[in-house]
């Protein structure tokens, strides 16, 4: 078996290469096949199942209806009554936003209920158009929830980075241009990894420029 990787920042990811000839390999591509050959419906089952765990966490309805909050709990509406909430709008009415952790999950369960309707009429191209959406959603959640906190955490380095780079300048020639290769490189280095600290980023400028200066030192103009 052969691991190697493709890609750059936020899109690298690994392929694994197997061997036929060792009886190994061949087991571990079985395994790996069979774990990716789960139906459609499983695989839709599986993230209706993530999502009613997360609003069952929270104590909130797990499936889409008409609801009316009955004290501290929301009661499903027997009949059409004028002040019952969809299973969106009650999240919203709990104080939770559209892209937080239950936001997500409201959302998740309303568009695959859309998605096993349109199933069930063998409409399939309305189920394809509501796969499609649900698939961009659970992308999203992802940006969101996991890359979404690196991105800005870089974005908000670079415009103090700039402020140093003015100052640099100020200074004599030679300086001026030591620091500015410095900032330079790390610019490219958080370009690729928004979420790395400034004492990695340092580090990272020592070792690829052979800096004799400490890492803090570095810091100081990054």
């Amino acid at each position: 078996m052969r691991r190697t990787k493709t890609g750059s920042g936020i899109t690298e990811r690994t392929i694994v290469t197997y061997d036929l000839r060792s009886d190994d390999d061949r087991k571990a591509l079985l395994d790996h096949m069979e774990r990716g050959l789960r139906s459609f419906p499983d695989r839709v089952r599986d993230l209706e199942a993530m999502a009613a765990d997360t609003l069952r966490s929270n104590n909130l309805p797990t499936r889409e209806g008409r609801y009316i909050k009955v004290g501290d709990h929301w009661i499903e509406s027997s009949g059409l009554r004028p002040r019952a909430s969809h299973l969106r709008a009650l999240v919203e009415a709990e104080g939770y936003a559209d892209d937080s952790m239950v936001g997500y999950a409201a959302r998740a369960i309303c568009l695959i209920r859309y998605l096993n309707g349109a199933i069930r009429r063998g409409d399939a191209e309305q189920a394809a158009l509501w796969g499609f959406d649900l698939g961009g959603l659970i992308q999203e959640r992802f940006i969101k929830l996991v890359w979404e906190k690196r991105a800005l955490h870089g974005h908000a380095m670079r415009p103090e980075s700039k402020n140093i780079m003015a100052y640099n300048a100020k200074k004599s020639p030679e300086l001026a241009r030591q620091r500015r290769k410095w900032q330079e490189e790390a610019t490219r280095i958080r370009a690729k990894n928004p979420e790395l600290s400034c004492a990695r980023v340092g580090k990272l400028v020592q070792e690829r420029l052979r800096v004799r200066k400490s890492v803090r030192h570095i810091c100081r103009y990054i």
